[in-house]
């Protein structure tokens, strides 16, 4: 590391250390308990959520425990022990990856923590240290929901660390340890600087992203009426050359925000930016946001580099957000004790945009009998929902076959 990179990552742990002294009190051994993570799902230019997202995009280390009949997996399989069926009770229309829950403490003595993570309207799919509970019961899914998840875990003393499993640096997981936090022990010694927990839902969230190929634009709608979406950007990237960032500021309660949408609807309107600066102007702005919803800087650094190549770097339109707190304590409950001087929780929301012209473009390719090969290399890993998405349109527009043929391929893909 540079003389230079060693003295801004020194003075962001410094701003962090002095951010946490000023909430110390004597009544808890926790001075706080900071908690980052991210809800994915996609809409399609009606703003309707859709299901199927629960395919994996960047795979974990494998000593993550999961839901699979194995317990465990290196990341290339989704960990659930069902098979998520679009329609039924079953279904998947949100992924909740890498929520993070991070411990600071001074004491000069190790302190015994719990925390209950209750997920109503969903189920924890991935988990490290391991869960002292972790329901439903392993092969007793009947609906993607009922989820409670506890942790019994030991919050080292300050300055004490412990040996953690290794990864490699460009690893999805090394990001999340570039922090100050406490280490934290599990059982069978298991130990990190963190809890660690993924999980899979079936509900919806108050910000929906909608198109219209008439007036080519996006609109973002808040039908929460009682509370404002803090921050929210509109980004747009070939995944290799240029990209757009469109900073759509707070979306007031009750209220949209709208950004112009090229002549045919299927792109952002405005400027390509050189992908570097693309990429660097959208982690600045995210940070900044992150930052603003309570995160210290070395932990905003830490979400940003952990999801730079899923935000910024994967082809197509997205919608990010930054989640009120109301909506992610209704979606994810939390109980830790003892009882911290100070809870934060910063979540992002992503939302995966199919806009009017692209599903225009998509359809007609589906037509014209294009191969599944050609066609899905638009989508990724949101082929699933997608594809149901246009089975829908067609089914709209009269056109039996291809609803058929959109519907049976996204079963396969189920």
């Amino acid at each position: 590391m540079s003389a230079l990179a060693f003295s801004a990552l020194a003075g962001t742990a410094a701003a962090d250390a002095s951010l946490r002294a000023g909430s110390v009190a004597e009544a808890s051994p926790l001075s706080a308990v900071h908690e980052w993570g991210t809800y994915i799902s996609c809409q399609g230019s009606d703003g309707a959520i859709l299901a199927g997202v629960h395919h994996e995009e960047q795979a974990l280390p494998d000593f993550v425990h999961t839901r699979a009949e194995s317990l465990k997996t290196d990341g290339s399989d989704d960990g659930l022990d069902w098979s998520p069926v679009a329609g039924t009770a079953t279904e998947v229309t949100q992924k909740m990856e890498t929520p993070v829950i991070y411990f600071y403490s001074d004491s000069t003595e190790d302190i015994n923590v719990s925390v209950d993570v209750s997920f109503p309207e969903g189920i924890t799919s991935h988990l490290y240290p391991n869960a002292q509970t972790n329901v439903p019961a392993i092969g007793e899914v009947t609906e993607t929901a009922g989820g409670f998840t506890s942790w019994d875990v030991t919050v080292k003393a300050a300055g004490v660390q412990l040996d953690v499993p290794e990864v490699d640096e460009d690893n999805i997981w090394a990001p999340s340890r570039r922090v100050d936090a406490n280490f934290v022990a599990g059982d069978n010694d298991e130990a990190d600087r963190l809890i660690f927990y993924r999980g899979v839902g079936r509900f919806d969230l108050d910000l929906h992203a909608s198109s219209d190929s008439d007036k080519s634009v996006l609109t973002l709608s808040n039908t929460d009426d009682s509370v404002d979406v803090p921050a929210s950007f509109a980004l747009e990237t070939d995944g290799y050359s240029r990209g757009r960032v469109v900073a759509l500021g707070s979306v007031a309660a009750g209220s949209t925000a709208s950004t112009p949408l090229s002549d045919d609807a299927r792109s952002l309107s405005g400027e390509w930016l050189p992908y570097a600066e693309y990429e660097t102007r959208a982690s600045v702005l995210l940070e900044s946001s992150l930052r603003d919803a309570g995160l210290y800087p070395l932990e905003a650094r830490a979400m940003v580099d952990t999801w730079t190549h899923s935000y910024f770097q994967t082809p197509g339109v997205r919608v990010l957000y930054v989640a009120p707190r109301s909506w992610v304590d209704t979606v994810l409950p939390i109980t830790v004790e003892p009882t911290p001087e100070e809870l934060e929780r910063a979540f992002v929301g992503r939302v995966e945009v199919l806009l009017a012209g692209e599903e225009e473009a998509l359809l007609q390719a589906v037509r014209r009998g294009s191969s599944w090969d050609t066609i899905e290399s638009r989508m990724g890993r949101f082929a699933e929902p997608w594809l149901r998405r246009l089975s829908t349109l067609a089914t709209e527009a009269g056109d039996d076959k291809a609803a058929a043929r959109c519907l049976a391929r996204a079963d396969e893909l189920a």
